[in-house]
């Protein structure tokens, strides 16, 4: 999960979001308002592959225009969150993914844009932008063989919770760290 956060000191009413992320390494699973700073705006949609750019994300969202109370109040904290899938490619670890704001609409600039709530775009350069990152994390080969997590490779008990996974994978699930663990011959599944 990665937090959209932003700090405004000022009242928002709606903003206009383009997002990019390395399609290759990571998949976009969802991206959710919910809990957030903007939870109660009226009208919120996101875009994914937008104008078939792969790993473009074009997310919009407006304050209600005919409550003026309904806006973002000066704040700090997270206004979205991404929930990624990463890539199971042993090729990727130890990688920062980025995950950055793109600039594309060059004319009107209206990507990364907020508006005040008269409606009023706040332009680009009153905005600091700070990008993000996705770090894919090595596995401990050391490791390979602990299903069960106790630190001990290769026993019976970490034979027995693989078995257990297969039969019902929903009472026994694997975590990240389990399945790098279960994948004795480093191929990636």
């Amino acid at each position: 999960e990665i937090h959209v956060s932003l700090m405004n000191l000022e009242k928002i009413s709606g903003m206009n979001l383009l997002i990019n992320y390395d399609a290759s390494a990571i998949l976009l699973g969802a991206i959710s308002d919910a809990g957030s700073r903007i939870d109660r705006f009226d009208y919120f949609t996101y875009y994914s592959n937008y104008q078939n750019q792969s790993g473009d994300i074009k997310v919009i969202a407006v304050a209600d225009e005919s409550d003026p109370s309904v806006t973002l109040d000066p704040g700090d904290g997270t206004i979205l969150t991404l929930r990624f899938y990463i890539t199971n490619d042993y090729s990727f670890a130890g990688y920062s993914i980025p995950i950055r704001f793109v600039f594309k609409d060059i004319f009107t600039e209206n990507d990364n844009t907020l508006t005040d709530p008269a409606g009023a775009k706040i332009e680009q350069d009153a905005i600091v932008y700070n990008d993000g990152y996705v770090l894919i994390k090595k596995a401990d080969y050391s490791s390979i063989g602990d299903i069960n997590l106790n630190g001990v490779v290769y026993e019976i008990s970490d034979v027995i919770y693989y078995i257990n996974y297969y039969i019902n994978p929903s009472a026994f699930p694997l975590n990240a760290e389990q399945r790098a663990n279960g994948d004795v011959n480093q191929d990636g599944i």
